[in-house]
């Protein structure tokens, strides 16, 4: 614990350097990617990549949504500080110029996607709930009871959702009012991503997630690791194959 605190001090020290060169010069692309790594490195404070992996390729899982929300726990310690640090590696890249980006910027997309991915495809919603529970028919009463509440519970978070404010993660500042709500209240908010036309998408749906990071590394210069990543991220979204536009069907119940 006191090693974790001691790495979050150097961390706050470190960010508060580079946001007062950032200010200073805000188009600097050397401070531009110091601001990627610093929320990359924090990303490891709230999520846990290595168990993301596993769930993206599937190990372990059973396909019911009480496995699904258990490995969401695993995943992802701190799901608003998480969403907030992919946010913001979305932004500080694509604010540099294609020609100007480091070499490693697609991997910083790949992991931005994967762990907003996670948050999703492991974060209960009724319809996903739906799906599961005509698959599963023979669950028990116990199971089913609890399942019944989560979605009440679910139900009632996203309807409350509806009179939030949205907020675009990867145009947003730290400084945004609508943002810090986010942060402290517990999640309370519609979050959304802004696509290469300019739309914004919501993050209900898993392969929105992922076309979302696919089209971010196409607005780069092509490279061989850049069109990796994007296979990659296609075959997660064939790995986990969508029968409804939110609706992932995990294993065990295709």
């Amino acid at each position: 614990m006191q090693r974790l605190e001691e790495v979050q001090a150097l961390l706050q020290r470190w960010y508060e350097i580079s946001m007062v060169t950032y200010k200073a010069n805000p188009s600097c692309e050397t401070t531009r990617c110091n601001m990627v790594l610093f929320h990359i490195i924090s990303l490891n404070g709230v999520s846990s990549f290595p168990e993301i992996e596993r769930l993206a390729r599937r190990e372990g899982l059973n396909g019911t949504l009480w496995e699904l929300s258990m490995r969401h726990k695993l995943c992802i310690f701190s799901p608003e500080e998480a969403v907030f640090h992919c946010g913001q590696i979305m932004r500080f890249i694509r604010a540099m110029p294609s020609d100007r980006r480091p070499c490693w910027w697609s991997a910083a997309v790949y992991r931005a996607t994967l762990i907003l991915w996670a948050s999703t495809v492991t974060t209960p919603n009724p319809t996903l709930q739906t799906a599961l529970q005509v698959r599963n028919s023979s669950s028990s009463p116990v199971s089913s009871d609890v399942d019944e509440e989560r979605r009440q519970e679910s139900t009632a978070s996203k309807d409350h959702s509806l009179v939030d404010a949205s907020i675009v993660i990867d145009q947003v500042t730290p400084e945004d009012p609508c943002l810090i709500r986010y942060l402290w209240s517990g999640g309370k908010g519609i979050i959304m991503v802004t696509r290469r036309d300019g739309r914004t998408v919501g993050l209900e749906s898993p392969t929105a997630i992922l076309n979302y990071g696919i089209g971010v590394i196409d607005e780069g210069f092509t490279s061989r690791i850049g069109d990796g990543i994007k296979r990659k991220l296609a075959s997660l979204n064939t790995h986990w194959r969508v029968e409804s536009p939110d609706v992932p069907v995990a294993p065990g119940m295709a």
